[in-house]
């Protein structure tokens, strides 16, 4: 398996005729999200599988909605069903992040220093 860096933050808008629009991605791993410009650029391209890498904790609904939306998760990438079931004041909500962020995330830890 070998790493291609195909789209970077700086790249031009994607084309739809574009051979990166065009292809089907086995896998596309995202290292580094936050730009919502970024963000438009990567949900154009297709992919089997998604992941996300992220360095920082998922701290608020904003960041965990954005790697939902670039992971392509639906319904939670959907912006109506993410205000009526995750972003709401009830009770309930808070459960539901808690789910799911127990089924998605991988937690890793560095080893401690030597």
């Amino acid at each position: 398996m070998r790493e291609v860096n195909l789209l970077s933050r700086s790249a031009p808008e994607l084309q739809y005729n574009s051979i990166l629009i065009q292809t089907e991605f086995q896998r596309i791993v995202i290292d580094g999200l936050g730009d919502p410009v970024f963000l438009q650029k990567l949900l154009k391209l297709r992919a089997a599988r998604r992941w996300v890498i992220a360095g920082d904790l998922i701290d608020s609904h904003v960041k965990l909605h954005s790697h939902l939306r670039a992971l392509c998760a639906s319904p939670f990438d959907e912006k109506e069903f993410w205000d009526i079931w995750i972003n709401n004041k009830d009770g309930e909500a808070k459960a539901r992040v808690d789910l799911l962020m127990q089924v998605l995330q991988l937690r890793v830890s560095a080893p401690p220093p030597a």
